[in-house]
């Protein structure tokens, strides 16, 4: 499984989000198939802590839900942090 942001226009604004997406192979050929939608960010909210926190919140919830080990927990969080910081 790997992490994919997607974004999409907003009223004045992007719509970043996240998903988690696992790739199988139906009929010789790669199909990434979307496990679950982890949270969504407003671009010009991105540098402003509070949208941070309450993005956070809804990942992490939404990553426990899945019952993943830690440290693929971890992993992920790692990546996502990338482009929206704790």
């Amino acid at each position: 499984m790997f992490v994919r942001w997607k974004s999409k226009k907003a009223i004045d604004d992007r719509l970043r989000y996240v998903q988690l997406v696992r790739t199988t192979w139906e009929t010789g050929k790669p199909r990434q198939k979307v496990v679950k939608h982890l949270g969504s960010i407003r671009e010009s909210n991105m540098g402003d802590k509070r949208s941070q926190q309450e993005f956070w919140y809804k990942v992490k919830r939404n990553l426990r839900e899945l019952g993943l080990a830690q440290g693929q927990k971890e992993q992920f969080e790692e990546k996502i942090s990338e482009t929206v910081p704790y």
